[in-house]
Parts: structure tokens; C-alpha cells; sequence
């Protein structure tokens, strides 16, 4: 499927079910709206504002904009990154349920409020033990009453937590490529949308089985992202 035809169908989907009509198209804009190339050339991204950003909005057959600047769903074409390196414990071995570090802060989401469209995750293990895991992606961070967020802990959901969780992505063991000592995966094409409460979301992972880490930084975790507007 083509990276157009991916955004045809992406679109289709938004703004409360509301579909785009036949004959309506998707077109590049610059960050005030206004148009950069046609949909005959949808992947100019040139004459964008300040920062260079493009947009993706719906227009009609005529090339007239559906809504308004403010359109409802908007989707970002700058893709925005953050990792998370926990302080874990080389000892004793996780198990499964357990919390590996502490509750992580991904920074830089955005302005308050704006959805985000996880594209991809890369987990980076530097010991070669293709952990399995289990990333909570979370609106605010794990304070509730009653909560236990302790490395190498089973975790305790506190008073409220639950309702922080906005997605959760599963790292099979058997989806790593091992070589010389460094085990990788990367999951891509995820198209997640996460809603911060703020500027940015936070990342609980979880074991998902027996873990042997051998030092305290072996583990990075890695996020891709565009911003939505609200």
C-alpha cells in the first residue's frame, strides 16, 4: 500500500466516524494552512512555516478545505523523538509482572492537550537477552494511592492508575535480532494514538517473563511520534 493511499485511508477514518466523500482528496499544507503542492505531488513538504512542518488536510474535489485552520484531526509530518533509559537491577533476575526501572517521562509531546500518533518503538537491550516486555503508555504518571511502581516489584496498580493507561504494547522475545551481544527490535507502522493530559506521557515497563539484565543501563527504549492537534 503506498504512503498515500496508507493516509487516504487513515483520514477516512477520523473526526467521529464522519468519512471523507468520494471525490474528496487529501492534500499537504504548510503550518497556516495554506496548500504545498497538489495531490498529484502529495510529498512536497517545501514552503512549510518557521520549523519547516507540514500538515495533512482533508480538502473537497475543488481543492476547498473541509472545516476550518482548526481542523479537527490534524496530522503532523514531523516526526518527533524520545527515549527512556531506566537505572534497572543486575541483580537478582526479574520475573514476570515485575516493574523494570521506574515510571519513565517521555518530554517534548507537544502543546497541552494534542493527541499523538505513535509510529514506532525500538527497544535496545545491550546485553543480548531479548527481553519480553510489556510497554504501559500512560496520560499522567503512576502516583495513586496504594501503588507500588518499584524496580524489580511486582507492580500494584494504585488508586486512579488504571485510568491512566492509554495503550500498551506487547515486545515478544522471539522479534529481536541478536547479534555479537546487542539484541534490537523495532515495531513499526503502530499508528497508536496517544492523548497526554500534557506535554508529555509517561512509559511503565513491565516484564513479561524471566529477565537476567547485566548492567544498570542495558536497556533503552526507544519512541517515535507526530503530533495531532485535539
Amino acid at each position: 500500500m503506498s504512503a498515500i493511499t496508507e493516509i487516504v485511508s487513515f483520514a477516512r477514518k477520523l473526526t467521529n466516524g464522519r468519512y471523507v466523500a468520494a471525490g474528496n482528496q487529501v492534500q499537504l499544507a504548510d503550518d497556516a494552512g495554506d496548500p504545498v503542492g497538489t495531490v498529484a505531488n502529495p510529498l512536497v513538504t517545501t514552503g512549510g512555516g518557521a520549523g519547516g512542518e507540514s500538515q495533512v488536510q482533508i480538502v473537497n474535489g475543488s481543492g476547498d478545505p473541509l472545516g476550518s485552520e482548526a481542523f479537527p484531526f490534524v496530522v503532523s509530518q514531523f516526526v518527533l523523538a524520545g527515549s527512556f533509559t531506566p537505572t534497572i537491577s543486575a541483580s537478582p533476575d526479574y520475573a514476570a509482572g515485575d516493574l523494570i526501572g521506574t515510571v519513565g517521562t517521555i518530554a517534548g509531546g507537544g502543546a497541552a492537550g494534542n493527541r499523538l500518533v505513535l509510529d514506532s518503538v525500538t527497544i535496545r537491550d545491550k546485553a543480548g537477552q531479548a527481553p519480553a516486555l510489556v510497554l504501559f503508555l500512560c496520560a499522567q504518571t503512576l502516583n495513586g494511592a496504594g501503588g507500588t511502581y518499584t524496580d524489580n516489584a511486582p507492580v500494584v496498580w494504585g488508586t486512579g492508575d488504571k485510568d491512566k493507561v492509554m495503550d500498551v504494547i506487547a515486545v515478544a522475545a522471539a522479534n529481536y535480532k541478536t547479534v555479537a551481544g546487542l539484541s534490537v527490535q523495532t515495531l513499526s507502522n503502530l499508528g497508536m494514538v496517544v492523548h497526554p493530559n500534557a506535554t508529555d506521557f509517561f512509559v511503565a515497563i513491565v516484564a513479561d517473563g524471566a529477565y537476567n539484565a547485566a548492567l544498570t543501563n542495558d536497556l533503552t527504549i526507544h519512541f517515535f511520534w507526530r503530533i495531532a492537534s485535539a
